[in-house]
């Protein structure tokens, strides 16, 4: 079993929520059988969003020391717990001697895996106008992403979970924002950044949600244990 390095705090409450998703999907009985973990978080780190859309400063140079000091504390594979983040996987590989999961292509792999056609992609405003999951997804999928005013209203969703808010209260802000027109059609609810997964539990159907933290869990148990 390899040690996991999760680079955390981005933001900070869904890579806690991330590791408590990776304990819970790994198949242990005992605590001999849980994965290796070493977790770091960096809140400091420049906003990922702001720098994608032309406003702020790159974080890779944080990103980069982040994953030199996991490294640094025995971690032989790594994990970014954010579907933005996972935009800086290539340089972030080129910067360090042990494996980094790609993120973007695993959920790519699970919309195969569920044989989802026409995701709605619930993320925020940099992963929607730059359309980065696109490249990683399979031949025939077609993405719905929100018109600018659903995509701004996202995003303060996002910022209210990152700011500590009542997750029955967020998801019900979020919700109606999922049903409006520009998801029509959709057989699946992407929560494309992993702050939305907090909120799944609140969150009604009858289309279901598909959590990128559940998927980046998952394929973390996969590929520490190989």
């Amino acid at each position: 079993m390899r040690t996991v390095g999760i680079i955390g705090g981005v933001g900070p409450l869904a890579g806690a929520h991330f590791y408590r998703r990776l304990v819970e999907l790994t198949p242990a009985t005992r605590d001999e059988d849980h994965i290796p973990v070493v977790l770091a978080t960096d809140p400091a780190m420049p906003s990922r969003v702001a720098h994608l859309t032309g406003t702020g400063p790159s974080p890779l140079p944080s990103l980069v020391g982040l994953a030199s000091r996991l490294v640094g504390a025995g971690a032989e594979l790594l994990v970014i717990a954010s579907v933005t983040t996972s935009a800086y996987v290539d340089d972030l590989v080129a910067e360090v001697d042990v494996p980094v999961l790609d993120g973007l292509a695993e959920v790519g792999k699970a919309l195969g895996r569920g044989g989802f056609r026409h995701p709605a992609v619930l993320a925020t405003t940099a992963v929607c106008s730059l359309q980065i999951v696109d490249s990683y997804l399979p031949a025939g999928v077609e993405p719905r992403y929100p018109d600018p005013a659903s995509g701004k209203e996202i995003q303060r969703v996002i910022e209210d979970v990152k700011a500590g808010a009542d997750p029955a209260a967020a998801a019900a802000a979020l919700a109606p924002i999922a049903d409006r027109d520009w998801a029509g059609g959709c057989d699946v609810r992407l929560l494309a950044c992993t702050e939305l997964p907090l909120l799944q539990a609140n969150l009604p159907g009858p289309v279901p949600y598909l959590s990128v933290t559940d998927v980046l869990a998952e394929a973390t148990v996969r590929a520490a244990s190989r």
